[in-house]
């Protein structure tokens, strides 16, 4: 058996202290990538903003900036309505105005 120290990079939130595996749906574990490239890369295209000062989780960037909210879609019996954030997955909820019956308005 042998033994090898090997190097890699390990990101996380320079706002609020996430790693990227605590934010991602996928809670196996903090990824280890190859170099900053790699990092960089794949964190950008999951809506990390990365500068050459700070890397920032999607959920600061929203905090920060503003959440880009995806369209409406329509709660159970049209009691309400949901979007989710298209960079952090925020959640956001509104009830109806007037009851489903009489026609669920917003």
């Amino acid at each position: 058996m042998s033994t090898q120290t090997t190097t890699c990079v390990e990101v996380r939130c320079d706002g609020c202290d996430t790693e990227w595996f605590e934010s991602a749906w996928d809670q196996a574990g903090a990824p280890h990538y190859p170099s900053l490239a790699a990092a960089r890369a794949e964190l950008t295209d999951a809506g990390w903003q990365w500068t050459a000062e700070q890397q920032r989780c999607p959920g600061c960037v929203c905090r920060a900036q503003g959440h880009r909210w995806g369209p409406w879609q329509l709660g159970v019996g049209v009691v309400y309505r949901t979007r989710t954030c298209e960079r952090c997955e925020a959640l956001d909820a509104e009830l109806a105005k007037q009851p489903a019956a009489e026609g669920g308005t917003w």
